[in-house]
């Protein structure tokens, strides 16, 4: 084939391209920003940077039916204006004349690679950033549908708000004044601890280097806590700053090959691989600090020692169960001693006490707090009377106790040593948290399988979705030349539909690895792409035989 040829049909091939990917990388990008603009996420400056952003991303799905019609286009006039019969004619095979449709999709697929690579990573987090960084319409649109923000920690719900521009004395960017506030501080384990209701709170926003930064208060807040059954009044809650940038660690879906190779070999400092096992060692800490305590109690006195002061307890006739003491001796009560600095300095009798373990962190002291109804104290000083009993101590630590060592080298190991802490005889009071503890090694195993599930469908995902270019681009191209005499629409949709098939099936075999079947789901992401080069091969052996 001529090089003048050659560069017309390549050329040919190229303009039509361009123009179908910008029509369709235009329609897909507005209609990626419908939903951000119905929930009024969106203003008028922050609609075209998202749709410009969004554009890029978009790019994936619309490159491989844009060269489906552009192969189709391009040479179904050919194949009309019986241009293709004369270069048969001359001697050019059909090998020849679909050459460049040929080299333009290895440059696709190279394209495909980098943009699936740099570019979407990129551009995806950055359209993530852009919609939750301007918490203020996120938290407006949120109070006009009755739903709530999560600020750290915390859901919040409000009945109006207010937004009142700044910037304010206190460096804040923006205001946001509540009204009909309610406030759930959630726990680890996803439960409500704390419960506030406050008649206004404010909520201050700043920005710092591309972050923005939440400042709640609430005035006149009523709160309640699951643990103790308590109500209190406070004039003003403030709980810590919030920094929103910190949810936006990559996750695989937002990483480059470099960072998902990374993941793949360390997946211990991956987020949620972190978190998991903290949890995990919290609560290996939590059944560590009960079992010491109840054997340390095994001859029925239980030593406790305040860690900020030199005051200790002693606990006789007691026995450790699960959140409390009671007497070993059921027709005696709990007797309890308080020392300073060695000297007993008062004593008193109930017929049961609270033990909450408060901390147990890896490398720390388990802190309990001991709770006790107890109206007769009496004075072992001698200077009067023995006063009124604490109904609540806190910061207690067992006497002669050490910090819990700090669990090293890989979750795989610490998982070991938990199970292995597990499967020997175990206290009453651990054996109850036995369960909790197996909970939390299942769900650390989980999220590292999970972790390095989501790392190969990323990489199936984007393999494939770069192999559907070129072979959407071949397979229109084989089909107009085969079929020459039908129209461009009709044979498009002949290309367009086993495309279309090879999206759906890279995505439902993205998920099915994503849920642990990587063989079969890395097989089912590959079979639209099997597809597409079957018919190619089909369609190439028919125009071959004529």
């Amino acid at each position: 084939m001529s090089r003048i040829l050659f560069r017309s049909i390549l050329l040919d091939i190229l303009r039509n391209f361009l123009l179908t990917t910008s029509v369709l990388v235009a329609v897909i990008a507005f209609g990626a920003a419908i939903r951000p603009i119905i929930q009024s996420l969106l203003g008028p400056n922050e609609l075209l940077q998202y749709v410009a952003m969004a554009s890029i991303p978009m790019l994936q799905f619309a490159i491989p039916f844009a060269a489906a019609f552009a192969g189709t286009i391009v040479y179904q006039r050919l194949a009309v204006d019986n241009e293709v019969l004369a270069m048969s004619a001359c001697g050019l095979s059909y090998r020849k004349i679909l050459l460049p449709a040929l080299l333009l999709g290895l440059v696709l697929f190279a394209v495909m690679i980098v943009l699936l690579d740099v570019g979407v990573p990129r551009f995806w987090t950055g359209m993530r950033q852009l919609l939750a960084n301007d918490v203020t319409k996120l938290f407006v649109a949120s109070v006009a549908k009755g739903e709530s923000l999560k600020i750290g920690d915390t859901q919040l719900y409000a009945d109006e708000v207010r937004v009142v521009e700044g910037p304010h004395a206190n460096g804040a960017e923006t205001e946001l004044l509540l009204a009909g506030v309610a406030a759930v501080e959630m726990g680890p384990d996803g439960k409500p601890v704390t419960e506030f209701t406050a008649k206004f709170a404010t909520v201050d926003v700043h920005r710092r280097a591309g972050s923005s930064y939440l400042k709640l208060a609430l005035v006149d807040a009523m709160g309640f806590r699951g643990g103790d059954k308590a109500l209190i009044y406070m004039p003003s809650v403030v709980p810590e700053a919030v920094d929103l940038g910190r949810g936006f660690r990559p996750s695989p879906r937002g990483m480059s090959a470099r960072e998902l190779w990374r993941l793949w070999n360390d997946p211990e400092q991956y987020l949620p691989v972190v978190e998991s096992r903290l949890a995990f060692e919290k609560a290996y800490a939590a059944c560590v600090a009960w079992d010491s305590i109840a054997r340390d109690s095994t001859e029925g006195v239980v030593r406790l020692e305040d860690v900020t002061t030199r005051r200790a307890y002693e606990i006789k006739n007691a026995r450790v169960l699960p959140g409390g003491l009671a007497p070993r001796d059921v027709s005696l009560p709990l007797e309890l001693t308080e020392f300073d600095r060695g000297i007993a300095t008062r004593r008193t009798k109930s017929t049961s006490a609270g033990l909450e373990l408060v901390s147990a962190q890896p490398g720390e002291r388990a802190l309990f707090e001991l709770r006790v109804k107890a109206s007769d104290v009496e004075d072992l000083r001698g200077i009067g009377a023995g006063g009124r009993w604490p109904g609540r101590v806190l910061n207690l630590a067992q006497v002669g106790s050490t910090p819990h060592p700090a669990l090293t080298g890989a979750s795989s190991m610490r998982i070991d040593e938990a199970d292995t802490f597990r499967s020997r005889p175990l206290a009453d009071a651990a054996q109850a948290l036995a369960p909790n503890l197996q909970s939390k090694s299942e769900a650390l195993q989980h999220e590292l399988q999970k972790t390095r599930a989501d790392v190969f469908a990323r990489c199936v995902q984007r393999l494939n979705q770069a192999c559907s270019a070129p072979f959407a681009l071949l397979l229109g191209a084989v089909l107009a030349v085969r079929m020459r005499g039908a129209l461009p629409l009709q044979i498009y949709m002949l290309a367009f539909i086993p495309a279309i098939a090879c999206m759906l099936f890279i995505s439902g075999g993205e998920q099915l690895v994503r849920s642990g079947s990587l063989a079969f789901g890395a097989l089912v992401a590959s079979t639209g792409n099997l597809i597409l080069f079957s018919l190619i091969t089909y369609n190439w052996r028919l125009l071959a035989q004529h």
